[in-house]
């Protein structure tokens, strides 16, 4: 195997939330902040066990 030199071309791809695709009508994984239940769903303000907050799964805490 050959090791990369200095002359050679590397491309980065970094993917990051702006750059995921949105459908806002497919369904997509919530987790609730406080119970924990997962729903799979297109639409989920609202945990349907406890009623706190959901959140998107796919959407980084950072």
């Amino acid at each position: 195997m050959r090791r990369p030199s200095e002359s050679d071309t590397f491309v980065v791809a970094i993917m990051t939330y702006k750059d995921a695709e949105l459908d806002p009508e497919s369904e997509s994984t919530y987790e609730c902040f406080d119970c924990g239940t997962v729903v799979r769903t297109s639409k989920s303000n609202t945990c349907p066990e406890c009623g706190a907050e959901m959140r998107n799964r796919r959407t980084p805490i950072e």
